[in-house]
């Protein structure tokens, strides 16, 4: 059983009322309990309960699937199929999307900061989502800029030199232009004396939104991680 399912369950034993929880598994927004899809959906509060910071942390979370780190990426698979050839003239048969747009497998051991919603659909899903997604898509939606000011911080701290900070700030600057920066520190010493799974990096977004027209996103970051 799911960890939102779980959580499910207690919610309705005590009567209290989940809510309608909002996926775009079917390239628009609409309701999970009306989406012709099996849909695995993990939220921002569980994504940051839980220390979500990358793909490969969201398996413990999602059932039948598999992240596994090789070399700078991320082999997915879901139900089985995925691929274990990290060649570039090879694409794999499962995708993953960062805010509906798809990405290569460079990028799938990128940093998960100011995180909306990762979904998970188990495959085929090449009616929608075309080529590489026999096996499946994994969705990555990041917040998107509003028109309220508000700012946020999460710190952790621990052994092995850890310390991870995550700082967002939104802005709404006008009454059609509102931008969102986030930027996200993470150091750890590896378990190993060899320094392997070590961290030291830092990522950035700096999304803009305007009321006429679509949003701009830009992205910054070292890639040690």
């Amino acid at each position: 059983m799911s960890e939102r399912e779980q959580s499910g369950d207690v919610a309705a034993s005590q009567g209290q009322d989940l809510g309608d929880i909002v996926v775009t598994a079917n390239k628009k927004a609409q309701s999970l309990q009306k989406t012709p899809a099996a849909v695995t959906a993990l939220d921002s509060e569980l994504i940051v309960q839980k220390g979500v910071t990358d793909l490969r942390a969201a398996q413990a979370f999602v059932p039948s699937v598999r992240f596994q780190q090789q070399a700078t990426s991320t082999e997915v698979y879901i139900r089985g199929i995925g691929a274990t050839l990290d060649q570039a003239q090879i694409d794999p048969p499962t995708s993953v999307n960062f805010n509906g747009i798809y990405m290569p497998r460079e990028v799938t051991s990128a940093a998960f900061f100011d995180v909306n919603q990762i979904e998970v659909l188990p495959g085929p899903q090449g009616t929608l989502y075309g080529r590489s997604s026999l096996g499946g898509v994994v969705n990555i939606n990041f917040n998107r800029p509003t028109h309220k000011n508000e700012t946020s911080f999460n710190l952790e701290a621990g052994n092995y030199a850890l310390l991870h900070l995550t700082a967002v700030q939104n802005l709404s600057l006008t009454d059609t232009l509102a931008m969102r920066a986030a930027f996200d520190f993470a150091r750890h010493t590896g378990y190993l004396e060899s320094g392997a799974q070590s961290k030291n990096g830092f990522n950035g977004r700096l999304p803009a939104l305007h009321a006429d027209g679509p949003s701009e996103h830009l992205r910054l970051g070292d890639g040690r991680r």
